[in-house]
């Protein structure tokens, strides 16, 4: 099995399609430079050639599903790999002629599938935390906990900074992606990419660009703390604190051997820098201006990890079960 590309999507289909191109042409090329480059991807014990794509899952909007006037595609180019000419066009539904570019490049690139799972997520540019928890849901459902081996390939290149802000915060709370890329295409409007097939994957190659994925955890016991201070809803005196945590239901055991001193380096200090809490005064804690930004977004990922979770579905099962998220093949 292969990789889940995610992918934001507007009106510019070259977006999608040229990354599409690009990872086939390197997939068929297969030299050594293209090895390394699919090495990690696939599960652990796979055998032979690496990097097929496992499903594609594209975050629009509504309109740009419907192919409806406002959400028809930008004026683009229907160029030859490698080239930055061809035949121009504009107005099209977005779907389908997404799906035409794609679909020959998608049979190289699918080891040997005649058909490639495609999922349309509905976003909504106007709600930056609902497509984040669409994003969150549809990536932890393409990973699921305690299935190893599958990667996650997140484009940043289309779609709104609101579908790649939650597309970026999704993967560095869930920690599932394996890699993070932009391209950089001399054209936006070519369907396809434009890197001469000598010069893909080496030096000259300026298309594909990486960018770091960085991971961030809430420490379960840093959470257990903001939990306390905002559920007394008064400023609590530390002392104060340190006592109800040694008494908590299910986290007891990480401050038993905690003393007052302890508890003031080890979390209420870097806790303080990073504004997930406030010191009004001397020893005394209140909910801090970073936590009431961050707990809803926590919250989301953390249910998702909940065994009994509906993130615990695979993708086809979760579009059976979520209006906003449609299968499709190509």
């Amino acid at each position: 099995m292969g990789v889940y590309h995610l992918m934001g999507l507007g009106r510019s289909p070259g977006a999608v399609a040229a990354a599409i191109s690009y990872l086939a042409a390197r997939y068929e090329r297969w030299d050594e430079c293209d090895a390394r480059f699919f090495a990690t991807s696939g599960e652990f014990d796979q055998q032979g050639k690496r990097g097929d794509v496992q499903a594609l899952v594209l975050f629009t909007t509504a309109e740009v599903i419907a192919g409806k006037p406002e959400g028809r595609c930008a004026d683009y180019i229907d160029n030859p790999c490698g080239q930055s000419r061809g035949k121009c066009g504009h107005d099209d539904p977005v779907p389908r002629l997404l799906k035409r570019a794609m679909k020959s490049d998608l049979c190289r690139l699918g080891g040997g599938r005649a058909d490639i799972p495609l999922f349309w997520c509905e976003i909504d540019l106007t709600d930056p935390f609902l497509t984040f928890a669409r994003v969150a849901e549809v990536m932890h459902a393409a990973k699921r906990t305690g299935r190893v081996g599958k990667e996650i390939w997140i484009n940043l290149t289309g779609g709104s900074n609101v579908v790649n802000l939650a597309l970026q915060l999704s993967a560095a709370l869930l920690g599932h992606p394996a890699r993070i890329y932009y391209l950089l295409a001399g054209d936006t409007r070519c369907l396809r990419h434009t890197v001469p097939a000598a010069e893909l994957g080496t030096e000259r190659d300026g298309f594909w660009v990486e960018i770091p994925a960085l991971y961030m955890s809430l420490d379960a016991s840093a959470a257990a703390i903001l939990e306390l201070i905002e559920r007394e809803d008064r400023p609590l005196p530390d002392e104060e604190l340190l006592a109800k945590l040694r008494n908590h239901p299910a986290r007891w055991a990480d401050f038993a051997a905690l003393d007052l001193p302890a508890l003031r380096r080890a979390y209420l200090l870097p806790m303080s820098a990073n504004q997930l809490i406030a010191r009004p005064e001397k020893h005394v804690v209140t909910a801090g201006r970073e936590w009431a930004t961050l707990k809803r977004y926590y919250q989301v990922v953390a249910g998702l990890r909940e065994p009994e979770s509906t993130g615990e579905a695979g993708l086809e099962q979760l579009a059976a079960s979520r209006p906003w998220l449609h299968a499709d093949s190509v």
